[in-house]
């Protein structure tokens, strides 16, 4: 069962580009902090997407709070998969898988996260619908940001 303060999603994108090609896209971690404004100290150690790099990020939020994580990246498949484990404000795990489409690629992005921060937990019960309602919206503004940054449309 699903904790009540979990935020879940999972979601497929048809891309263009073949696996390959859209592989260093996504994995251009040097680029995310232009294409999303709500992203930012971003660091990756190593400086490359891999089984066992760890990458860093703050998430600016409307409200007057920022949110920290640490993802851990426990599989990663070049051109294929990246698996991994959340901690920080968030905890939880997300996966990405790429697989080849006759339009070029898709991309199954999920996770299941939850926040660890209070006033993020009871915002969680007291206005899910709203909260999921705007992490759909913040899904469909990071996706045209990527798809124009990637396929110039």
């Amino acid at each position: 069962m699903v904790s009540p303060y979990a935020v879940t999603h999972e979601g497929e994108e048809i891309f263009s580009l073949p696996p390959e090609e859209l592989w260093p896209e996504l994995t251009d971690a040097a680029r995310f902090e232009r294409w999303w404004s709500w992203l930012s100290d971003l660091r990756l150690d190593p400086d490359e997407v891999a089984t066992g790099t760890v990458m860093t990020f703050r998430i600016v939020t409307p409200l007057p709070y920022s949110m920290r994580c640490r993802v851990e990246f426990t599989n990663v498949v070049p051109a294929e998969q990246i698996e991994t484990t959340v901690t920080g404000d968030l905890e939880g795990w997300a996966n990405l898988e790429v697989w080849p489409h006759e339009k070029g690629s898709s991309v199954i992005l999920s996770w299941e996260l939850e926040p660890t921060q209070r006033p993020f937990r009871l915002l969680m019960r007291a206005a899910r619908p709203v909260i999921m309602r705007t992490k759909d919206w913040a899904i469909d503004i990071a996706l045209r940001s990527f798809r124009r940054n990637v396929e110039g449309g």
